[in-house]
């Protein structure tokens, strides 16, 4: 085949990809601008149903992957995350539309994810967490910690080569002057990681053997 054919074949199929991504966007905000009665129900003050509609246009528009995913699984997720008041905006990193393989059903579907800063807005919004914080722990730190009873926590971050990293853990602040931590190894993050859909490859449909952000280019 020639290079003129292969040119002219790749700029068709370019075409058509973009015509069929063009028609899904459309029809996913036909889909959510009939939803937006609903979505206005379980709303919290502080977002409209505009806002929310606006959001998850523009995201998935920035993510060609996310025109192809299940209309139901879209609408399920942006309606889950109205339910919260998060908004599913990458810049904000409250929650995200990751779109993930499907393999019962051959074909892309979205999934609702939660990011930390979402997660700490909803904490901070129960009204029993002041703050909460999070640090990793290297293996030149001092750092101790115990369950049980008499709970401690104690982290002396080393001030030059810390090592390798050993632990990340988060504390909480409570309202009524009470504290929780939690800590994990980086053995625990892994096995959290591995069980993510949002960790598939698109390619490989296989859990990527490096961890795969949400924001990172490869998966758009």
């Amino acid at each position: 085949m020639s290079t003129l054919t292969t040119t002219a074949r790749n700029a068709v199929q370019n075409g058509v990809s973009t015509q069929q991504t063009a028609s899904s966007i459309t029809t996913i905000r036909t889909s959510i601008d009939k939803m937006l009665p609903q979505i206005a129900k379980v709303l919290p003050k502080h977002l409209s149903p505009e806002r929310v509609s606006r959001i998850a246009m523009t995201t998935i528009q920035k993510n060609p992957k996310l025109a192809e995913c299940d209309v139901k699984s879209l609408l399920g997720a942006v309606m889950a995350a109205s339910q919260v008041g998060l908004e599913v905006d990458d810049i904000l990193g409250q929650a995200y539309l990751v779109p993930f393989w499907d393999s019962k059903n051959r074909r892309f579907a979205a999934q609702l994810q939660i990011g930390y800063k979402g997660f700490l807005d909803l904490a901070r919004r129960s009204g029993q967490v002041i703050n909460i914080v999070s640090q990793v722990v290297y293996e030149n730190d001092d750092f101790e910690f115990e369950y049980g009873f008499n709970e401690t926590l104690k982290h002396k971050p080393a001030t030059r080569d810390r090592g390798t990293c050993l632990y990340v853990y988060a504390y909480a602040n409570l309202k009524d002057g009470g504290r929780v931590f939690e800590v994990l190894t980086m053995e625990d993050v892994e096995k959290a990681r591995m069980s993510s859909q949002s960790q598939k490859d698109f390619n490989t449909k296989q859990i990527s053997k490096t961890p795969i952000g949400i924001d990172r280019k490869s998966v758009v």
